[in-house]
C-alpha cells in the first residue's frame, strides 16, 4: 500500500488567528447593573416607603401610647432623602397630642469622609404640640419615659460624632393647658421658627442658630447665638416682647387674690452659659427690663392697689461664678400705689395673701453641712423715680387716717452692699394736704455715716389728726411745720445723732375735747438755733419765739383743766404708773425771757424786762439731758382764762 505523503506546512498555515471574545458577558453585566439600578429604584422609591409607613403605624402606639397616623411617606434613593407628610399622634379620647405637616431629612455620603453622621437638611414643616399639666400635678407626655429602666452605673459615653448641616422648624405651634389652675390656663405659642446651621455633637464646635416664637397675644420670644452640645456650651442673646401679666393670672391667683388689670413686660440679655464647668458659668450682660402701664387691682373693684407708668432696668449684668449683679440705671416715671392698714393694725396688702397648704414638708436634718458660699455683692449705679404717688388709708385710728405723698422723686446714686461705698440720696415730694419734703444726704450704709439736709416747708398737721386724737383729747385745726437743718448719723461717733437747724410752726390752731374752747392758736412759732446731740445728749435753742398766740386755759365742769386732761390714759395703767422714788423735778434756770404786748411768764425772774437763760438739767440719779434755751420771746400774745366749775362761771 503506497503511503502518502504529507503535505509540508506552510507559514500561513502555521498561524492561527485569535478567538473574538463574545459580546455576551458585557451585555449581561449590563444587564445585571441595569437590574440592580431598577430594583434600588423600586425599592427606595416604593417599597422602601411603603414598609416605613408601616412600620411606623405599627410601632408609634406602643411606643407613645397613642393612636398615630402617617398619610405619606417619600424617599429618594438617589438624593437619600427621606420625607414623612401627615404623622399625627392622638389621644385615646381622641384629642390631638403632636404632628407635623412634613419632615424632611438628607443625608450625606460625605459622612465617610467626615467620620461623622452628616445630614444635609433636616427640616419640620407646621409641628404641633398639646400639652397638658394634669389635675394631680403630672403632665401628659410623662408616659412617654419609660419608669422601669434601671439607672445607670456607668459614665456617659461620648455622644456620637453627628453633623447638621442646616435644622430647620417652622410654622411650630405649642398648646398648653394648666388643670392645676382656677381657671384653668390655656395658651397658644406660635408660629415658632428654629433655624441652625452647622450643628454637632463633636466637641469644641459650636453651630450658630435663630429662635422666634410669636403668640396671638402678641408676645414674642426671639432667641440667636451659637451652641455646643460637647461641652454644653452656649453664647448669645435673648429677647422677650409685649409678655401680658395679665394673660398669667391663673398662676398668681394661686399667690394673691389681687388681680392684674394691665401691663406688658419686654424682657432682653446677652448671655454665656458652660454647663460643663463645675461649679456652672453663666454670666449675663446688657440685660434690660421694661414694663410699662402695669394695673394691679383687689378682687371686684376697680382701686388701683400698684400702678407703674413705665419702668425701665438698663445695664444690668450677673455673674454666677463671681457672684456679683450690678445694675447701671433704674427708672421709675409715673405710677401710684395705696397702703392700707386695717383695724387690727395689720396691713391690708396681707389680706389678698393665700396661704399655701400644698407646702412641701420640711427637710429631715442631716449632719452633712453645706459649703459656705460668698455673699452676693450687688450694686447700683442709679435708681430715679418720678412722678410716683402713694396714698395712706390707716383703719386702725378712731376716724380713718388718709395720708398721702403726691410728686414723689426719689434718685439714688452708689448704692452697694460693699462697705464704704459712698452713696448720694435725693427724696422729694409735696404732703397731701399741703406743704413739701426735701432732703439730700450723703455717706456710707455700711458702716453707717450719714450727712443729710433737711427742708420740710409748711408740711400741714391736720392729716395727723386721726393719730393725735388717738393719744390726745385735741382737735388740731390748722397749722404748717417748717424744717431747716442738717443732721448726721453715726453709731460709731460721738455724738451719734446730731442736728442742727430750725423748727417752725405757723397758723396754728387747735381746741380740746374736753370743755370745746380754743386750747391754742399762734401766728408763727419759731425755735432758732437748734443743736441737739444724741449720745452725748444735749439740746441747746437759741430762741423760741411766739408771735400772736392765744392761750385758753379752762377748768371744767367737773374741776378738770382742760391742759392737764389732754393726755388719753388707759384707767388701767393708772395703778402702773413708774415714779422713780429718786427723781425730782427738772430745774430751770432762766437767762433771758422778754415779753412783748402780753402778759408776764409765770414763774420767771424779769431783770429789766429779760431774764437768764431757760435750761433744763435732770437729777444725777438720771440720765444726764441738759437743755439749754437762750431766749424765750412772746409777741403780742393773750391768755384766756375760765373756771366753768363755779355756779357763776368765772372768765
Amino acid at each position: 500500500m503506497k503511503r502518502k505523503k504529507n503535505k509540508p506546512t506552510t507559514n500561513a498555515d502555521s498561524f492561527i488567528m485569535p478567538a473574538v471574545p463574545s459580546a455576551a458577558p458585557q451585555s449581561r453585566w449590563k444587564r445585571r447593573c441595569l437590574i440592580g439600578v431598577l430594583i434600588y429604584t423600586i425599592v427606595g422609591f416604593f417599597a422602601l416607603p411603603a414598609v416605613i409607613k408601616w412600620q411606623l403605624r405599627k410601632q408609634l402606639p406602643a411606643l407613645t401610647h397613642r393612636i398615630a397616623d402617617v398619610k405619606q411617606v417619600r424617599m429618594n434613593p438617589y438624593a437619600l432623602s427621606l420625607t414623612v407628610r401627615g404623622l399625627s399622634l392622638t389621644e385615646s379620647n381622641g384629642a390631638p397630642f403632636a404632628a407635623f405637616d412634613e419632615l424632611y431629612v438628607n443625608f450625606q455620603l460625605s459622612s465617610v469622609f467626615r467620620r461623622a453622621w452628616t445630614f444635609g437638611d433636616i427640616r419640620i414643616v407646621h409641628p404641633t404640640a398639646n400639652l397638658v399639666r394634669l389635675a394631680e400635678g403630672g403632665f401628659n407626655f410623662s408616659n412617654l419615659v419609660s419608669t422601669n429602666s434601671t439607672p445607670a452605673t456607668n459614665p456617659p459615653s461620648a455622644p456620637p460624632a453627628v453633623l447638621v448641616q442646616s435644622l430647620l422648624i417652622t410654622n411650630a405651634v405649642v398648646t398648653f393647658a394648666d388643670e392645676t389652675t382656677a381657671p384653668r390656663f390655656n395658651a397658644d405659642y406660635g408660629p415658632i421658627n428654629l433655624a441652625v446651621t452647622d450643628f454637632t455633637t463633636r466637641r469644641d464646635k459650636h453651630g450658630p442658630y435663630t429662635f422666634v416664637a410669636t403668640t396671638p397675644d402678641g408676645e414674642s420670644f426671639a432667641w440667636s447665638g451659637r451652641i455646643s452640645v460637647n461641652p454644653p456650651q452656649s453664647t448669645g442673646r435673648f429677647d422677650l416682647t409685649g409678655i401680658s401679666p395679665a394673660k398669667y393670672g391663673a398662676y398668681l391667683a394661686q399667690f394673691v387674690s389681687a388681680q392684674v388689670a394691665s401691663g406688658k413686660i419686654d424682657v432682653g440679655a446677652d448671655y454665656r452659659v458652660n454647663a460643663a464647668s463645675s461649679p456652672l458659668e453663666l454670666d449675663v450682660t446688657n440685660a434690660t427690663l421694661r414694663v410699662s402701664d402695669l394695673l394691679v387691682k383687689p378682687p371686684g373693684s376697680d382701686v388701683t392697689l400698684f400702678g407703674m407708668n413705665r419702668f425701665i432696668v438698663t445695664n444690668a449684668s450677673a455673674t454666677l461664678a463671681g457672684r456679683v449683679a450690678r445694675v447701671g440705671l433704674v427708672t421709675l416715671d409715673g405710677g401710684s400705689t395705696i397702703i392700707g392698714r386695717e383695724a387690727d393694725g395689720s396691713l391690708t396688702a396681707f389680706k389678698y395673701l393665700i396661704a399655701q397648704t400644698n407646702l412641701a414638708s420640711a427637710v429631715t436634718a442631716t449632719n452633712t453641712t453645706p459649703e459656705p458660699t460668698a455673699p452676693w455683692r450687688f450694686d447700683l449705679a442709679e435708681l430715679d423715680i418720678a412722678g410716683f404717688n402713694v396714698a395712706v388709708e390707716d383703719h386702725s385710728t378712731p376716724t380713718v387716717a388718709e395720708l398721702g405723698v403726691e410728686a414723689l422723686h426719689l434718685n439714688v446714686k452708689g448704692f452697694s452692699t460693699e462697705t464704704n461705698t459712698p452713696m448720694d440720696v435725693a427724696l422729694a415730694f409735696n404732703w397731701r394736704g399741703g406743704g413739701s419734703v426735701t432732703v439730700k444726704s450723703h455717706g456710707t450704709l455700711m458702716p453707717p455715716d450719714i450727712t443729710a439736709t433737711i427742708g420740710v416747708s409748711e408740711m400741714a398737721i391736720a392729716p395727723l389728726q386721726p393719730y393725735i386724737g388717738q393719744n390726745l383729747n385735741l382737735v388740731v385745726h390748722s397749722g404748717g411745720v417748717s424744717v431747716e437743718g442738717e443732721a448726721k448719723f453715726n453709731p460709731s461717733a460721738l455724738p451719734q445723732i446730731h442736728f442742727a437747724g430750725n423748727v417752725g410752726v405757723t397758723n396754728f390752731a387747735a381746741s380740746d375735747t374736753i370743755s370745746y374752747h380754743e386750747l391754742a392758736s399762734w401766728k408763727n412759732l419759731s425755735v432758732r438755733g437748734i443743736d441737739f446731740s444724741f449720745q452725748t445728749n444735749a439740746l441747746s435753742i437759741e430762741e423760741v419765739k411766739f408771735t400772736e398766740a392765744r392761750n385758753s386755759f379752762v377748768v371744767s365742769s367737773n374741776g378738770v383743766l382742760n391742759v392737764a386732761a389732754l393726755p388719753k390714759v388707759n384707767p388701767k395703767a393708772l395703778n402702773h404708773r413708774n415714779h422713780p422714788a429718786n427723781s425730782e423735778p427738772p430745774l430751770i434756770e432762766s437767762e433771758r425771757t422778754q415779753i412783748s404786748g402780753g402778759s408776764e411768764l409765770a414763774g420767771s425772774v424779769l431783770e429789766n424786762g429779760r431774764a437768764k437763760g431757760i435750761s433744763v438739767t435732770n437729777t444725777p440719779t438720771a440720765d444726764i439731758f441738759p437743755i439749754r434755751i437762750g431766749a424765750l420771746v412772746l409777741e403780742n400774745n393773750s391768755v384766756r382764762e375760765a373756771d366753768d366749775s363755779l355756779p357763776n362761771h368765772f372768765q
